[in-house]
């Protein structure tokens, strides 16, 4: 990919991924290799792959068949019933049988988020309801309902049964009767291909009993676990069981004989960074002990040696370190924060605060930062501590560790539980002028990751970013826009090019009408370049010829002359299809003129009209060919109204005329 600086000279990068410089890290690869863990995280997305494993493990709640009947009359339902019941299941299940094929998407509704609506159309759409005492969420709601009943989308909103009477009759409620845990655990079984001897477990009936769908779910996915580490059927049954039940009597059998904060400091720590060398695991032990405020007579001689830290923690030996620790038994290391938020409750606010450090602890390895920093912000955002993560995103931007930065952003803001606090966050930093750079270039990664789901949304950030940035912001932000593209959505991303260059602006000052105005023109050179759009004249299809002469206006004011191969590109298209060539004139005639004022552009001394510079260009262009009578009628077509002064044009106007009168 090659482009040009709206602001300086051209930036030139090769690579199958495009050039993205943030700071010191260059994001073209790291970029997609978060979309694809985020496409294949299960609580993020809704794609086709996720789907198909949500089907597989389905089984159909008592009343299936009322959703169904209900979300096919009416367009929309309010699925109730208990948290982990199978509600979100049901629904998928139930929006591919009223739309088989149809794209699904989950969201939850916000300021921004039924533009979203509008712009997909015939969708299916998973509402993930927020707290619907608020008038401002129920509009929110009420909004995307109106917007999926115009476009003929479906939408199933996951609500509670308060929510019924809130909602006043927009959506009938169905309240789900679900599936038996067991019923769940063996279908689970099946569709992973488990062995059969697991089916006939006699613990799982017991450990299931009177439990919900999600833990007959949660108990296949820990015999899968087992079953991958290999060892004898009795021990495997009986780890599966221990990690079922969180591992709750050893781990309170542990604190009771260890109430030595700093040992327990040591295991929480432990826990986080496995595996880990011992000696890597003092230090974040230390900080998260200070964090309650634990003074140690003789601080660093009175801690527990290396050599007893494995035994003191009930570890294992870490397979690539002969000192290091790791937990190798099922779910143990997840369990240890399990219980301690779950048994201390007062530990939860300087449990989070620490674990925000973690990452960029200087004794935590560098090859193991992005994955914790991944780890704490799922761990934050299943503890509703979307706040501490935008938080602490904005400290590592700024503190030059961008990468953590766009991990926790990029994984949290399509998360369920975090996702409207973190974009509202990436709004209100994309509109500040006075945001930090690194923090902007962040931002404008993690847009790209957002578009996968939230398109719309995701460009309407870049836009502002566009506005208040400057040119490595600019790149930035059309290295998104052009991924968001490339994702699928190349009309969206080409209608934003269009607003971008659109005259008015709601009260912008100049610079920054002028930085949207040129972020939109190198995004739409982008989108059209040969390489990129084989016929770039489908974009004047159903267009006003005003919006690509508006683009075409700013883009021959981009320096680097990217431009130049973009036209040639619409002058060859025009010129094998006759159809569509006025609508290719009628564009570049809107050059010279001012949207704002109505009045022709003025040539000042030094500095050619956009109009001079196109009739330049396309003279160059049929130059190629002089004895191509198509090419230089499409030049005379092009050129004739641009040329200034005006009475060279009516000159020029009548010589054309007659010649073509005389030749036919």
């Amino acid at each position: 990919m090659s482009t040009a600086s709206a602001f300086a000279g051209p930036v030139d990068a090769s690579g199958d991924d495009s050039f993205f410089a943030v700071g010191n890290w260059t994001g073209g690869d790291f970029v997609q290799q978060q979309i694809k863990i985020m496409r294949g995280n299960p609580s993020l997305t809704v794609g086709d792959g996720h789907i198909a494993e949500i089907l597989s493990f389905h089984v159909p709640c008592a009343n299936h068949d009322t959703v169904v009947k209900v979300l096919a009359a009416e367009g929309a339902v309010l699925l109730t019933g208990p948290v982990g019941g199978g509600r979100r299941t049901t629904a998928v299940a139930a929006l591919r049988a009223v739309a088989p094929g149809v794209p699904i998407r989950a969201f939850s509704p916000g300021a921004d988020d039924p533009e979203e609506v509008s712009a997909n159309g015939r969708h299916g759409y998973l509402v993930a309801a927020p707290d619907l005492s608020s008038e401002s969420a129920r509009t929110a709601l009420l909004d995307c309902l109106e917007r999926a009943g115009a476009v003929g989308a479906h939408v199933v909103v996951l609500g509670r049964a308060q929510d019924t009477a809130r909602l006043d009759g927009w959506l009938v409620p169905v309240e789900i009767d679900p599936p038996s845990a067991l019923a769940v655990y063996r279908r689970h079984l099946r569709a992973r291909r488990l062995p059969d001897g697991w089916t006939s477990w006699e613990a799982a009936a017991r450990l299931l009993d009177g439990l919900l769908p999600v833990d007959g779910g949660r108990l296949a996915e820990i015999v899968a676990g087992v079953t991958r580490k290999g060892g004898p059927p009795e021990a495997l049954r009986e780890e599966a069981e221990r990690s079922f039940a969180r591992w709750g009597s050893e781990l309170t059998a542990w604190f009771s004989h260890h109430p030595d904060p700093c040992e327990r400091a040591l295991l929480a720590a432990s826990a986080v960074l496995t595996p880990v060398p011992a000696d890597a695991v003092y230090g974040p032990a230390r900080a998260l002990a200070a964090r309650f405020s634990v003074t140690v007579n003789g601080d660093g001689l009175v801690w527990p040696p290396v050599s007893a830290l494995r035994g003191l923690l009930a570890a294992d030996e870490a397979a690539d370190d002969a000192d290091g620790i790791a937990f190798a038994r099922h779910g143990y290391a997840a369990a240890v924060l399990h219980h301690l938020w779950t048994e201390q409750p007062p530990a939860r606010e300087p449990l989070l605060s620490w674990y925000a450090t973690v990452p960029g602890d200087p004794q935590v390895p560098e090859s193991r930062r992005e994955d914790l920093a991944r780890a704490f912000t799922e761990f934050a955002a299943a503890h509703g501590a979307a706040a501490l993560i935008t938080a602490t995103a904005r400290r590592w931007a700024s503190a030059g560790r961008p990468r953590l930065a766009f991990v926790a952003l990029a994984y949290a803001c399509v998360d369920r539980n975090a996702g409207a606090t973190v974009r509202r966050a990436l709004y209100e930093w994309a509109r500040a002028a006075r945001t930090p750079q690194p923090l902007k270039l962040v931002v404008a990664a993690v847009c790209e990751v957002l578009g996968q789901v939230y398109p719309t949304m995701a460009l309407t950030r870049l836009k502002h970013l566009a506005t208040h940035g400057d040119d490595q912001v600019a790149h930035a932000v059309v290295r998104a826009a052009a991924g968001i593209a490339s994702a699928g959505r190349p009309g969206l991303a080409l209608g934003a090019a269009f607003v971008w260059c659109a005259p008015g602006g709601g009260g912008l000052s100049t610079i920054g009408r002028t930085r949207r105005t040129r972020a939109g023109a190198l995004l739409f050179l982008t989108l059209t370049a040969p390489d990129a759009a084989p016929d770039p004249l489908d974009v004047l299809d159903r267009r006003d010829p005003r919006e690509p002469g508006a683009v075409w206006r700013a883009a021959v004011r981009l320096d680097g002359g990217l431009w130049r191969p973009v036209l040639r590109h619409w002058l060859d298209a025009a010129l094998a299809d006759p159809e569509r060539r006025a609508a290719v004139v009628a564009a570049l005639h809107e050059v010279p003129w001012d949207p704002l004022t109505g009045v022709r552009e003025v040539a000042h001394e030094g500095h050619p009209t956009a109009a001079a510079i196109v009739v330049g260009a396309v003279r160059a262009w049929a130059a190629e060919r002089p004895r191509d009578r198509e090419r230089r009628r499409l030049r005379e077509d092009v050129v004739v109204p641009l040329i200034e002064p005006w009475w060279t044009r009516l000159l020029l106007a009548a010589y054309v005329r007659v010649r073509r009168f005389a030749t036919g």
